[in-house]
């Protein structure tokens, strides 16, 4: 069930999306913290594959870490469907769609070395500038507060169903063609 739900979830990676949660846009920290600048700084020197995939991962992992923190708060829930919640939050196709929310497109202008820059790893990246920035604390509230409303709408749903998680997803963004 897992793989079906990777493989659904990773199909329509959006080229453009419009965030249409019914929660206010959360400004944590203060609006001109979330800028596509805030990460440029790692580009500076690191402007090759090998230490673009670093701070991809360094990001992943603390978008995961920040996501089992709300997970874990679902205490009368399974751990198998945390760790179904978990996969969903991670999908390309979300983190895709969080970038794109906040305008950030690490492109291969920033990295030229690097071919096929997505969106979802544009956001990792971003994530990872974010804390070297502003610190782990303030950069894993921002995160949580991000995925928080995505995680509470998905908790009241039979994750068996795979229509319905993509309907909600879908509801939160509107991919356009």
């Amino acid at each position: 069930m897992e793989q079906e739900l990777i493989s659904l979830l990773s199909l329509s990676q959006p080229q453009r999306a419009i965030f249409l949660s019914p929660f206010p846009r959360i400004d944590f920290p203060p609006l001109p913290h979330l800028t596509p600048e805030t990460a440029e700084f790692a580009f500076a020197y690191h402007n090759n594959i090998f230490q673009w995939n670093i701070m991809r991962i360094c990001g992943n992992s603390t978008i995961s870490f920040c996501i089992t923190k709300i997970t874990k708060s679902l205490f009368n829930r399974s751990d198998h469907y945390q760790e179904i919640l978990k996969i969903i939050m991670l999908s390309d196709k979300v983190l895709a769609c969080y970038a794109i929310y906040l305008g950030i497109y690490i492109d291969n202008r920033m990295c030229d070395h690097l071919i096929d820059c997505d969106h979802a790893n544009s956001f990792k990246v971003w994530v990872y500038g974010y804390q070297q920035s502003f610190g782990s604390l303030v950069c894993e509230q921002f995160v949580e507060s991000l995925m928080q409303p995505l995680i509470n709408s998905l908790y009241g749903l039979d994750l068996k169903n795979n229509k319905d998680i993509v309907d909600l997803i879908n509801y939160y963004f509107k991919v356009l063609s």
